[in-house]
């Protein structure tokens, strides 16, 4: 009867080291986690970014700028900045949009785009002046 007992107990202990195990596989993780696997092994083709909007005279300050990004695999963010300011997330990604307030004068919006190997787009640039 003994034997049986301990067979029992190796039993209950397996199934809890087996249960902490998927505790902890599937208990500690978020989005990031999961978007951060998406990243492709030896891809080193770059994405592409655009501005859509149009360049040239605004009359207001406020300037929603408006582009697409391509990628062979997938886009993970493209990031805008105006002038010498820092680089912002935009919304959206490929198709995607962010808000600028443009300095009185001539003004310059860049975006680039990131896919999911972290490979960098070239840096597309448009000219506004308000």
């Amino acid at each position: 009867m003994q034997k049986e007992s301990v067979k029992s107990l190796g039993t209950v202990a397996l199934f809890l080291v087996l249960l902490l195990l998927l505790i902890n596989t599937f208990g500690n993780f978020n989005n990031k986690d999961i978007i951060s696997t998406k990243a492709v092994d030896n891809d080193i083709t770059a994405p592409s970014v655009s501005i859509t909007n149009q360049g040239g005279s605004s009359n207001n300050p406020s300037l929603l700028v408006t582009g697409t990004a391509s990628d062979n695999n997938d886009i993970r963010e493209v990031k805008v900045k105006l002038n010498n300011g820092k680089w912002e997330t935009a919304e959206g990604t490929s198709s995607w949009s962010k808000q600028v307030y443009l300095s009185p004068g001539a003004n310059i919006v860049y975006a680039q785009a990131f896919d999911y190997s972290d490979n960098p787009s070239p840096v597309s640039a448009k000219a506004f002046n308000y």
